[in-house]
């Protein structure tokens, strides 16, 4: 049932987001705008793939579970880190400065 709400959640949220920012989004072209959507499904299936196929991977050579659980918050946090940077850098480009907001 948790799940559920999880899903249901997420679009109200993103809806949500766009709606307050949309003078900002104002700013940008069409082809601005769908490379910035790109880039962010791009960042987050590079986190996703990274933390359950590399982690998954890298974890089960450990056999004590507390160690397992640091190697897989070590994974977590490394690659939320590069595909955030990534992400910075690449909407850095395609909005000439303006975003990331600091």
């Amino acid at each position: 049932m948790f799940d559920y709400k999880m899903i249901a959640a997420f679009p109200v949220l993103a809806i949500y987001k766009i709606y307050k920012n949309r003078d900002l989004l104002k700013k940008f072209s069409k082809t601005q705008i769908i490379g910035i959507t790109l880039s962010y499904l791009a960042a987050i299936s590079l986190a996703f793939v990274s933390i359950y196929y590399f982690g998954n991977w890298i974890a089960g050579f450990a056999l004590n579970s507390i160690i397992r659980f640091i190697i897989s918050t070590a994974v977590i946090l490394s690659s939320l880190l590069i595909s955030i940077s990534i992400l910075n850098k690449v909407l850095e480009k395609l909005t000439n400065g303006v975003l990331p907001k600091q």
